[in-house]
């Protein structure tokens, strides 16, 4: 019986949207791979930027303009 699993040399993706899913293999399959470090980066920039244009918005309608 042969085996006709596909070779576990590479590391999987990191887990995570199908967005990021398309992202990271175009990335691959034009040799611009990137690691879990930068995807992580990335990911905690996007994520404060986000929470302060929140943050900001919150304190507008709730404090500043209420």
């Amino acid at each position: 019986m042969t085996s006709t699993s596909a070779p576990t040399s590479a590391a999987p993706p990191p887990p995570s949207t199908s967005a990021d899913a398309v992202v990271l293999g175009n990335r691959e399959r034009n040799h611009h791979p990137i690691t879990f470090w930068q995807f992580t980066k990335y990911g905690l920039i996007v994520t404060a930027v986000t929470i302060a244009l929140c943050a900001l918005y919150l304190w507008l309608r709730y404090f500043a303009l209420a």
